[in-house]
């Protein structure tokens, strides 16, 4: 889209902002990866997905796509955040 890079929301312009929020339950050893456009514009998803994947340490794959988006260009700012679910152990409480 030729307005890709508009924002139409952000916080701190208005007393009163309208979020989307989204419900999923993760599983043990899913990832979570929320980046901005400076990513999508130089890394498919297909990419994100197996550097995501491969890499155990959150940072180090953080570090890997905004490496590889530099590679190809970034001429854009690149945030990128990464969160790797881990199982939880539940105690007998007692």
């Amino acid at each position: 889209s030729p307005e890709n890079n508009l924002l139409y929301r952000a916080m701190g312009v208005a007393p009163k902002i309208e979020i989307d929020t989204y419900v999923r339950r993760l599983q043990a050893d899913d990832r979570l990866l929320l980046c901005s456009d400076g990513l999508t514009r130089h890394v498919p998803d297909d990419e994100m997905i197996a550097i995501a994947r491969k890499q155990t340490d959150p940072a180090a794959a953080c570090q890997s796509l905004v490496a590889l988006a530099n590679q190809r260009g970034g001429e854009d700012n690149i945030s990128v955040t990464v969160a790797h679910s881990k199982p939880t152990s539940v105690g007998s409480g007692g």
